[in-house]
């Protein structure tokens, strides 16, 4: 008898810690690849995107540069990377076509509206910092730095969109440029991309 109370007592306890774990664990040993160009703003984002999703599902994750975006979403196309990081200035105008806009929510919600519609990406939440020079584009919106994914990726990792998030509106401009001034190669950008993290409770 009480051997199957225990039991009883046991399999529910198991499924609830399941399932609190769930959509982290499903991650672990799984592979990504962040990708974006190769400028100090972006390399720090992709490095610390890297191992914040690291660190908070257990996924492997790898980062790639190009000289230019369409050759980060040549590689997104083919299934060679799944996170690019762009600029919505840069979508918004070069991209889309469209004439210079101050608003930088409506220029957000345009590119995110017609990633979705036309070519199956979704853009998550902007990271809060802005690109300047090709990164805004050529007709002046504001170029604010967002990560772009497939949908597919988002159905394999469902908790991905809740961990990136957490960077939302958190790096400025101030905060990336002071962490690249702490150097760009790959050894100085995981310590400085780590630290940030690590002091602001984000792993």
């Amino acid at each position: 008898m009480f051997s199957r109370l225990r039991i009883l007592f046991i399999v529910p306890v198991a499924a609830a810690m399941l399932a609190v774990a769930g959509p982290a664990s499903a991650c672990v040993g799984k592979n990504l690849s962040v990708a974006g160009v190769a400028s100090p703003d972006v390399m720090v984002v992709a490095e610390m995107l890297a191992v914040l999703i690291t660190e908070r599902t257990g996924t492997t994750v790898t980062v790639t540069y190009y000289k230019d975006f369409p050759r980060c979403y040549e590689a997104l196309k083919n299934d060679e990377v799944d996170i690019v990081i762009d600029f919505t200035g840069r979508c918004y105008t070069d991209v889309l076509g469209k004439g210079a806009e101050p608003d930088a929510g409506k220029v957000f919600s345009a590119v995110k509206e017609a990633y979705q519609r036309d070519l199956n990406l979704v853009w998550l939440e902007p990271f809060g910092f802005t690109g300047t020079g090709a990164e805004a584009g050529k007709g002046g919106a504001p170029a604010v730095a967002a990560p772009v994914l497939r949908k597919d990726t988002l159905n394999k990792f469902p908790a991905l969109p809740r961990v990136i998030n957490k960077l939302s509106g958190r790096l400025t401009n101030d905060v990336v440029s002071k962490i690249a001034g702490q150097g760009t190669d790959e050894k100085a950008l995981k310590k400085s991309t780590r630290k940030y993290l690590k002091d602001n409770r984000l792993i």
